[in-house]
């Protein structure tokens, strides 16, 4: 089988969420587990609210029913603020659409990693590493 046809029957299952509007996806692989931000011990964690490593266009964002993702493998134990998961997806990895090249050049350590399309809708694909480490933003 050639490299295209391996990679059309590879899947990835991504826990899809909304912020503001906007879908995002992350790849289960890099989440130790979902807590609801009142079960978390603030003091042995670092935890950061999505728009604070994405900024969105308001001011002001809102979390109707906020979740903290933890990232795998990582020490001190960091955790992501999302929004309510919706649902946990399975992809075929040919489906990935990259960023385009005037999105890369311009943010070249951005955590946005490719694009899935799906009906009506555009998954963003979030690297939980990356994410982490990007300058908070604005």
């Amino acid at each position: 089988m050639t490299e295209i046809g391996n990679r059309e029957l590879k899947e990835i299952d991504l826990i899809i969420f909304k912020i503001m509007g906007v879908v995002l996806g992350i790849d289960i692989e890099q989440i130790s587990q979902i807590r609801e931000p009142d079960h978390v011990e603030a003091e042995d964690v670092n935890i950061f609210a999505f728009h604070q490593k994405i900024p969105f266009r308001e001011n002001k964002v809102l979390y109707k029913s906020p979740k903290i993702l933890f990232i795998k493998d990582e020490w001190p134990a960091s955790g992501i603020i999302i929004d309510q998961p919706e649902e946990i997806i399975s992809i075929k990895t040919g489906s990935i659409q990259p960023l385009p090249q005037l999105i890369k050049k311009f943010n070249r350590s951005t955590p946005i990693w490719g694009v899935v399309p799906r009906g009506e809708e555009i998954i963003l694909l979030i690297d939980l590493c990356r994410l982490l480490k990007s300058k908070t933003g604005t």
